[in-house]
């Protein structure tokens, strides 16, 4: 097979057919110094993409289901995790959508949005309909995989409550149609206290629901969606999005070394640049760093430079438990290609020793997964890869890019270690707290904190856990405000996660200077983003 196809796009004509360069469509302005300085809330981790960008059967088997085995994903079979992702927008089908509108104020629908997302209700972005294109995916869902969808709706009611009523009230509230919420089978048995059994699984299907229906928005949609949300909120306001794109191709699903997703990396960071034109400099998206990439094709590189230059990315994301170290990769974890044989854990190091050198030359940061989860199939020991022990090494290995009062690189390990997940029992938070005396480069962030969501005894003991990782102005000087979402939207009270972050941090005692640096000072000194930081001028040259 040709290597390069799966780059197809990435240069010459086809890219730039995608991105005129330098024009910008009517009404919309460049980024200005004020703009930037105004901004009193960063999400430093976060996500917009849709289903078209995965391997969306294999990222919820090998991924989520091995995470989570209770999660509801596990009723959708096969069949209806391809239909949502045949009716999510690609990369190129958003680019043209876009061509020629104007920043996202003058939308039709916004201002409803603006008002719908307090009360969960956000929809009606774009001119086709969201939610028209959801329910027409579950129809397809009801017909070609029934089984499925039973299974989907009837699984939060067979828990307890095994209300059909119930049932059919949720999908019909969320899909709006009486017709689907008539194929739903579940158990006409009646339950006590229906009220509060209706509220519970109204919620997780709320939830839920709301979810997927970020794999079938157009990305645009979703940080528009993100802004009303938690852009929006009485209290901390959100005015700067930083998503993160994911490059899961290649570790999971098939072993071709040509892109199998729909929409290809190349076309990601064109669209994220458009993205960010069209939404006044709101979402300024992370490129995706994925090494085993990097090995097998070399046009991989140039385009990473590309979107570190004039795409205008802001970082990059890595998710080192698809199975690779910062550095010290062993032997024997890379899974085979169909045109790679025996990649061994020196030349993944190589790889990363030149991602690094591309970071410490145009001075821009890593995103990198930082909890124990999330590995493919479970493994345990690839969960473990990016851990503070392998970015020890890394930092070690390279004093010229990680060390310094004003390190080249700076290294962010997301979710504070897993503080918030079963994994915290590994203690990556308190290692991390301790690096961080020694390595000015390392920072961390509240990203997926959903033990403070679920409330009680879960909330109770992460915020003991948090009281004695944060315990040192170190650590408060490199703790980054940050969501995950879209991913997020899975869990009940996502929608208010600034607030919510906000009354933990008060719960600790911390001050607003303290809470200012949390939610913007930070991440502007992670990004670059004060007088004279390099990703100032990335910021405002695009």
């Amino acid at each position: 097979m040709e290597r390069r196809s799966f780059l197809a796009g990435m240069a010459g004509a086809s890219l730039a057919s995608l991105v005129p360069n330098p024009g910008r469509a009517a009404g919309i302005l460049p980024a200005t110094a004020g703009m930037l300085d105004a901004i009193r809330g960063v999400d430093a981790h976060c996500h917009i993409f849709n289903a078209s960008d995965l391997p969306v059967t294999s990222f919820v088997v090998e991924v989520l289901l091995k995470q989570d085995p209770d999660s509801p994903f596990k009723r959708l079979g096969h069949k209806a995790l391809r239909i949502l992702q045949r009716r999510a927008p690609s990369a190129r089908e958003e680019m043209k959508w876009l061509a020629g509108r104007t920043h996202w104020a003058t939308f039709t629908g916004s201002a409803s949005l603006m008002r719908d997302a307090q009360t969960m209700q956000a929809t009606e972005v774009a001119p086709d309909d969201t939610d028209a294109r959801f329910r027409d995916a579950w129809v397809e869902i009801a017909e070609e995989d029934p089984e499925s969808f039973n299974a989907f709706f009837s699984d939060y009611a067979d828990t307890q409550a095994k209300s059909a009523a119930v049932i059919r009230s949720g999908a019909q509230d969320w899909l709006g149609s009486p017709d689907l919420a008539q194929m739903v089978r579940g158990n006409p048995g009646m339950v006590n206290s229906i009220a509060e059994q209706e509220l519970r699984i109204r919620g997780k299907i709320k939830a839920c629901l709301a979810f997927l229906k970020t794999f079938v928005r157009y990305r645009y949609e979703n940080a528009l969606t993100l802004s009303a949300l938690h852009g929006q909120a009485s209290g901390r306001r959100i005015g700067l999005f930083t998503p993160a794109m994911v490059d899961f191709d290649l570790w999971i699903g098939s072993e071709e070394c040509s892109e199998t997703v729909p929409s290809s990396i190349s076309d990601q960071i064109a669209l994220a640049a458009r993205i960010a034109t069209h939404s006044d400099q709101k979402i300024r998206c992370l490129a995706p760093f994925n090494p085993l990439r990097a090995i097998v094709d070399p046009d991989y590189f140039p385009l990473m430079e590309k979107a570190a230059g004039e795409f205008g990315c802001l970082g990059f994301k890595v998710y080192p438990p698809m199975g690779f170290a910062p550095h010290g990769n062993p032997d024997g974890l890379v899974r085979n290609l169909s045109c790679k044989k025996g990649i061994t854990g020196a030349m993944v190091d190589e790889a990363m020793e030149r991602f690094f050198a591309l970071c410490a030359r145009e001075r821009i940061p890593i995103l990198a997964h930082g909890s124990p989860t999330n590995a493919p199939g479970g493994d345990a020991v690839k969960a473990l890869l990016g851990g503070p022990n392998y970015w020890e090494r890394a930092f070690k290995k390279f004093p010229t890019y990680f060390k310094g009062s004003d390190p080249a690189v700076k290294v962010c390990i997301g979710h504070f270690g897993g503080v918030s997940t079963k994994g915290h029992s590994h203690g990556w938070a308190g290692r991390l707290a301790e690096l961080m005396k020694e390595h000015e480069c390392l920072y961390v962030d509240t990203s997926y904190f959903e033990g403070l969501l679920a409330g009680g005894s879960a909330a109770n003991d992460l915020m003991a856990r948090l009281r004695q990782a944060m315990g040192s102005a170190i650590v408060l000087e490199r703790t980054m405000y940050g969501s995950d979402w879209s991913m997020l939207a899975q869990e009940v009270g996502a929608d208010s996660y600034p607030t919510t972050i906000e009354k933990a941090l008060d719960g600790l005692g911390l001050k607003e200077p303290a809470k200012d640096a949390i939610f913007y000072r930070n991440a502007y000194r992670f990004y670059g983003l004060q007088p004279s930081g390099k990703g100032r001028e990335r910021f405002l040259r695009n």
